[in-house]
């Protein structure tokens, strides 16, 4: 049963890695749920706390990098606290209309037109905070991609070798 239980699981980590690549899925916080129930259901033996908890703070690192990394960014690139948070507000409604796209297009319009008419900044800097912000979109998805990667990765060689 523990074997069947531990494929099950690393099948779960493969779907959650999958979507990090994806906006508003908590992948993160899922991938711990599963690495702590699978060792609450081997009756906390396999695999070992330390593995445990590296792998549950791990998930939780992706959850932080998937919150912060806009706001990061933009702030990196000039963008205002306020444009970044209108931006995301704006990228998950397009996200509901047109997918992906639609947040990242959301996101790139948003702060731009709020530097170039809510801060009355040049284009080309309006662009540079545009900019930033939607590449640091895209790079804590490349990020976040990798450490479930990670997680899957480690959770499948203790679990199942």
């Amino acid at each position: 049963m523990i074997e069947t239980l531990g494929i099950v699981a690393v099948a779960v980590l493969v779907v959650l890695t999958i979507g990090t690549l994806f906006p508003l899925v908590p992948s993160g916080v899922l991938a711990s749920g599963t690495v702590i129930s699978y060792w609450w259901q081997t009756g906390y033996t396999e695999p070992n706390i330390l593995v445990v908890v590296s792998l549950a703070l791990l998930g939780l690192t992706v959850t932080v990098t998937d919150f912060a990394s806009g706001a990061v960014a933009g702030k990196l690139g000039g963008a205002s606290n306020l444009s970044v948070i209108i931006g995301s507000i704006i990228g998950i409604i397009l996200l509901v209309f047109i997918g992906p796209i639609g947040f990242l297009v959301g996101i790139a319009l948003s702060v731009f037109c709020f530097s170039v008419y809510g801060e009355n900044d040049d284009v080309e800097v309006a662009l540079k905070k545009s900019f930033y912000t939607v590449i640091g979109v895209l790079a804590s998805k490349v990020v976040q991609f990798i450490l479930m990667a990670v997680i899957t990765v480690s959770f499948g060689f203790f679990v199942l070798i």
